[in-house]
Order: structure tokens, then C-alpha cells, then sequence
């Protein structure tokens, strides 16, 4: 049997044979009632006729208890009776009771900090309430005076926590439970060889490696309670829990800031003073802790020296994270450019040179969304042209008014689907247009145009054909085809149909964080019917999705440099859908057509792929 089994079979012992009733006594004293349990023995309240009520503590019944659990039960009755400090219970007697180790100490009211912090969790968490203020410093500074009291007399706890700090009725500390005290530097221990003693959450990596403890160990355990006080948490609780191994590693104490980046930066350096792995690095000892945590009380700066240079930098990281993510996201690469650039331009020229790598790094970003948005629609597309029941419709000399069920399923998501004969008409649609379209001819449109161009190669694949003018509700729009094959000869065209606005109005338009920054769509212009059967103007673009804009209008685009070489760029119908990056074109004088060119703009131009579609994203000068 495991020695956690013989414990729990102690507790349930004790706890059947030896539960008293108010009328029970031991000895001189007349037990009133069960204060707490623990691995070792229980507490009572008692009272005896010559004395006011006391706490009483006694060991488990003997044949329960070993030797050396006697042994250091009455050792650190004892220790703790050699202390005389206000912040620590006063042990009255030490002795036996019919073969029982007990000792009786002052009967402290107020229940313990683990109550204390619980209840102020709760407070917090209902009222919003600050998770502490300056007094706490203060009642941490009396506990820690008391340990250095210990420690001066030659003594470790060993075992601090909230649940060993009591609080009397007027609210003050006071340490109990030296069970697992040690006298300072012996080597002499009363605990098992091989056994770790103190409790996970609060226990210093010395320890949980199962090396001896010593002063700077009752130092990390001060910390921890005052990791928890500020945070709300303990050291290392998260969800992939706490271990000694954790606690006994490298692996650092998440930084209270990052939890709450409300914390002064004061306060977080002298618990992570507290705190660092090897002893040699926390404080000296519990007077200079002390003297620190009333300095906080006081709103007085501590003894430890400010963080500087990269120290400063990865604490100011740490409390503005998700700031500092969201800038960097957006900047990293300007950031870079400007170290470089700054011993060469002026201030003015400096602005303008991250204003335009701002933007194309953002519009670099969009356009590899659109053009995925893009690569979703054509692979919808592809995949529907290769059934044949599609394919054969496309042969049909009538109109098929009952759409094949792959036609329809298309159509989720698009504005429409329809299928187009090698002579441009119409066959079957959906859903069915309110309007007389199957004697028009479509041959003209730009999307039929690039289907039947790969069609005619005998290429399968799909094209992004020129935003047009819907004439059924005249909403700017723009189509996805592909070429039908049926027997490996081309028979037709499928077409996919979507809005501008809604495929691509989800991009946000604004920057949030600069409401002068804006995300546009432009893109090539097709022909409408009164110019059939004209082909489209090669360098007729236009502004399709933008701010300024409801949905269905659009505004021809301007004259810019920057935006014709993103044109170029583009435009590459047989490989509309590579990955290939192009470098954002800049332009630090841009001229918004959508609002009336009414002052000038740094804008940036990035081609979505070889679409012909380029996204622009422009900030005010």
C-alpha cells in the first residue's frame, strides 16, 4: 500500500473514531469544535477553566502516527514556540495526552487569507472592483516582517501560504503551522529522505526539485502570495496546469502585467524579484522584501533599480500586447525601412516614405485575400463544368427551363448561373430571370469572350471576366467562366455571376484605427450591349468598390502611373490565379476620383494575381 493510501486511511480513522462532541474532553481542556484537518492531526477550539478559549492541535492517535511524524510535530510546536512576534501565533503549551502529541496556541477568529483573497476574487468579479489596493502591501509587509523574525531566530517555515496566514478579528496577520519548519543552515531534517515538503502553487523551485530549502525558499513562497494577491491567479495556473516539474524547470513566471496590464510596473518587479529561479537572484533576505512591500503601501518607489534598455522594451511589450501585435502586423516592414531611411531624408520625406509602405503592405495583404476569394468562386465553377449533365445542356437548340439540380447548387452563392452555347445564347439559367433574356445575345461579354478562348484550345480552366452592367437590375457585377467540353469538343460556356459590392464590400473599407485610411476595389470595364459588338477598351477601368460608393455605382478610374503598372501587372488571362507577388505600386499624390480629387493621397496599387482586378489602398497626405 502507496503512503497516500495509509493517509487517507488515517483520515477516514480519525475521522470515525475521533470526532468530538461539544462535551468532549482532552485532557484539561473541554473541545467545542472542529476547526480543520489536516494530513497530520486536526484543531479544535477548547477551552480550559483557567484559561480563555484556545486553538488546540493534537497529532493523530499514536498507533496512526510514526515516530518521525511525532517527532517533527513536536518540533515545530516547539520552534514556533521560541518565537515571540506579534504577526505570528503564540504557541501556550506543548505536550501529551493520554500517549498523544497536542500543544495549544492563541485562538485566532478571522479565518485566513485564502478566505480573504477568495472573497476579494468574488468582489471583483461582481463589482468590477480593483483586485487590490496600497493597505494589502502592507498586512503581505507584516507577514514578511514576522518570517524575517523567524528567520533571525534561526528558523524556516518552509510551508507558506494563504491558508498559514490567520487573520484575528481586527484583521491583522498572523503565521501558523510550522510543521515543516527546518532550522536555518542544518543540515538535520525531520521530514523523509527523498520526500518534498510545502505545498505546489507556493513552493520554490529548490524544493520541488527536492533539494534542501533555505532562506531565499520562504522568499519565492512570499512572492507566490503576492503573485496571486495582484493577479487574481497562482504562478503557473493555466490550462496546462501546475506541476513541480513546472515549478523546478527554466520555464519563467508569466508576467502579472501580461494579466493585467493595469499593474504598475513598481509593483510587478518586486514580485518578480521574488520569484526568479535561482536563489541567488531574489532578495537577500525577508527585511529587504519587507522594507520593498512598504515602500508599495506607500506608494513609494522600491529599492530595485528601473528596468533598462531591452528589459524596458520587453516589459512595454508584454503590457501592450495585443497593441503591439496589431501595429506590427501592419508596420513591421516599414519599421525596418525607416531605421534606414532616417539618416538620409528629412522628417517630411520619412512620413511619406511609411505612409506609402503602410499601404502596400496592407494592400499587398488584401489583394492575396481577394485573389483567394477569387480562387473559391473558380474552383466552384471548374468542379460544376466537368459534370456532364451541364455539359450537355450546353448542345441543347431550345430553351431547358427545368435547370439541372448542379446548375442551381452554383447558384448558392452567386448572384446567378447560367449556360451559354458556343453561339453566345442563352440555354438554361438560375435562378429563372424575370426578364426575356433567351433570345439576346451574349457572345459580346467579356467573360464569354475568355471562356471561348480557352475553349477553342481545348485548355479547361476558368476566367475572370470584366465587371459589367447587369441589364436585368443594373448592379455592377463581374462573372466567373469556364469552357464546357462535351466529347473533348467545346460546346459552350458556364457563368457564375456575383455582385461587386457584397463579394468584396466584407474587406473592411476603413482602417479603425485611422479613419483616413481606405481599401478600394478597381477593376477592368466590359462593354455594354449598345457597344456590342465593339471589344472592350483595354485601359477602361474603374473604381467598383470603395466607401464613397453605393452599391451599383461606379466612378471611372484616374489617370495614375502607379495604377497603370498595376494594370500591367495584372492583366495575365492565361495565369490569372498565380501566386506570383508583385511589389505594391506607390503613388504619393493620388487623386481620388470618388471624391472629387479634393486634396492629394499617398495610395498604393497591388494586382490581385492575373485578374485584371487591383486593390488600392490609399491615406490622406
Amino acid at each position: 500500500m502507496s503512503r497516500n493510501d495509509l493517509v487517507s486511511v488515517r483520515h477516514l480513522l480519525e475521522q470515525a473514531l475521533n470526532d468530538p462532541d461539544e462535551e468532549q474532553w482532552f485532557g484539561e481542556y473541554r473541545i467545542v469544535r472542529l476547526l480543520g484537518r489536516g494530513g497530520m492531526g486536526a484543531v479544535f477550539e477548547a477551552e480550559a477553566s483557567h484559561l480563555d478559549r484556545v486553538a488546540l492541535k493534537r497529532l493523530l492517535e499514536p498507533d496512526l502516527a510514526s515516530e518521525s511524524e511525532e517527532r517533527r510535530f513536536l518540533f515545530g510546536a516547539e520552534a514556533q514556540s521560541r518565537l515571540n512576534h506579534k504577526h505570528i501565533v503564540k504557541v501556550r503549551h506543548v505536550g501529551k495526552c493520554r500517549g498523544r502529541a497536542y500543544f495549544t496556541m492563541d485562538l485566532v477568529t478571522g479565518g485566513n487569507l485564502r478566505d480573504w483573497l477568495d472573497a476579494r476574487s468574488d468582489e471583483t468579479a461582481k463589482s468590477g472592483a480593483p483586485r487590490y489596493d496600497r493597505a494589502d502591501f502592507g498586512l503581505l509587509a507584516k507577514v514578511t516582517d514576522a518570517v524575517a523574525h523567524a528567520h533571525a531566530h534561526g528558523l524556516l517555515h518552509r510551508d507558506l501560504k494563504p491558508e498559514n496566514i490567520l487573520l484575528d478579528a481586527d484583521g491583522e496577520p498572523q503565521i501558523a503551522d510550522f510543521g515543516l519548519a527546518k532550522e536555518v543552515d542544518s543540515a538535520w531534517t525531520l521530514t523523509e529522505p527523498g520526500s518534498i515538503g510545502g505545498t505546489t502553487a507556493y513552493m520554490s523551485p529548490e524544493q520541488a526539485a527536492g533539494k534542501e530549502a533555505m532562506r531565499f525558499s520562504d522568499i519565492y513562497s512570499l512572492g507566490a502570495i503576492l503573485y496571486e494577491l495582484i493577479t487574481g491567479r497562482r504562478q503557473f495556473d493555466d490550462a496546462t496546469g501546475l506541476s513541480r516539474q513546472r515549478i523546478a524547470s527554466d520555464e519563467a513566471v508569466r508576467p502579472p502585467c501580461s494579466i493585467d496590464p493595469s499593474i504598475p510596473d513598481e509593483i510587478e518587479r518586486v514580485c518578480l524579484k521574488c520569484l526568479e529561479k535561482k536563489p541567488e537572484d531574489r532578495y537577500p533576505g525577508a527585511a529587504a522584501l519587507r522594507d520593498d512591500l512598504w515602500c508599495l503601501a506607500k506608494s513609494k518607489p522600491p529599492s530595485l533599480p528601473p528596468r533598462r534598455g531591452w528589459r524596458r522594451a520587453l516589459h512595454f511589450i508584454r503590457r501592450h500586447s495585443t497593441r503591439v501585435r496589431r501595429v506590427a502586423q501592419v508596420t513591421a516592414g516599414v519599421l525596418a525601412v525607416l531605421a534606414l531611411a532616417g539618416y538620409w531624408f528629412l522628417a517630411q520625406a520619412r512620413a511619406e516614405r511609411a505612409a506609402l509602405e503602410t499601404n502596400a503592405f496592407i494592400a499587398t495583404a488584401q489583394a492575396g485575400a481577394a485573389l483567394f476569394q477569387f480562387r473559391e468562386f473558380a474552383d466552384r465553377v471548374e468542379k460544376t463544368a466537368a459534370l456532364p449533365e451541364i455539359q450537355k445542356v450546353a448542345r441543347a437548340t431550345a430553351v431547358v427551363e427545368d435547370s439541372p439540380v448542379a446548375l442551381k447548387a452554383l447558384a448558392e452563392g452567386f448572384d446567378a448561373a447560367f449556360v451559354v452555347t458556343k453561339a453566345g445564347y442563352i440555354t438554361t439559367q438560375w435562378p429563372t430571370p424575370p426578364l426575356d433574356i433567351w433570345n439576346k445575345w451574349f457572345g459580346f461579354r467579356d467573360y464569354f469572350i475568355g471562356a471561348a478562348r480557352l475553349g477553342k484550345r481545348g485548355a479547361p480552366g476558368v476566367y475572370v471576366g470584366r465587371a459589367f452592367r447587369s441589364e436585368r437590375d443594373r448592379e455592377i457585377k463581374f462573372g466567373v467562366s469556364a469552357p464546357l467540353f462535351d466529347g473533348g469538343e467545346w460546346v459552350g460556356v458556364l457563368v457564375a455571376v456575383v455582385h461587386a459590392n457584397p463579394a468584396f464590400g466584407r474587406v473592411r473599407m476603413r482602417d479603425e484605427n485611422d479613419g483616413n485610411r481606405i481599401t478600394a476595389l478597381i477593376g477592368p470595364r466590359d462593354i455594354d450591349r449598345e457597344e456590342a459588338p465593339a471589344p472592350p477598351r483595354p485601359d477602361h477601368y474603374v473604381v467598383l468598390v470603395h466607401d464613397g460608393l453605393t452599391r451599383g455605382a461606379e466612378v471611372r478610374a484616374p489617370n495614375s502611373r502607379a495604377l497603370k503598372d498595376a494594370v500591367r501587372a495584372a492583366t495575365t488571362p492565361d495565369r490569372q490565379f498565380s501566386l506570383t507577388q508583385h511589389t505594391a505600386f506607390t503613388d504619393s499624390s493620388y487623386l481620388d476620383p470618388v471624391r472629387g480629387h479634393a486634396g492629394a493621397w499617398h495610395a498604393a496599387f497591388a494586382p490581385v494575381g492575373g485578374t485584371g482586378y487591383v486593390i488600392v489602398v490609399q491615406s490622406r497626405r
